[in-house]
């Protein structure tokens, strides 16, 4: 699966044949609200790779698996 998360924060994942923002299902309102998922949730974690493995693991509290797993990652935030 390809991922990423853009300069703005904001995570896109590839759908069809785009990079789509994810909305969140969890807002009041729900995905309908227009609310997307980015690194200003409390619940979104920072980008990794374990041990030797060649997957991007996004740690999300709010995901059924506790994450997403990327074999294409981009991260476009600015680096501090």
């Amino acid at each position: 699966m390809k991922g990423k998360i853009d300069s703005g924060g904001y995570l896109y994942i590839w759908r069809g044949q785009k990079m789509k923002a994810q909305e969140c299902p969890f807002t009041v309102q729900g995905a309908a609200s227009g609310a997307t998922c980015g690194d200003w949730c409390p619940l979104f974690g920072e980008p990794f790779h374990s041990g030797s493995s060649k997957i991007t693991e996004l740690p999300m509290q709010c995901a059924k698996d506790d994450g997403w797993g990327f074999t294409e990652f981009t991260d476009q935030r600015e680096k501090e």
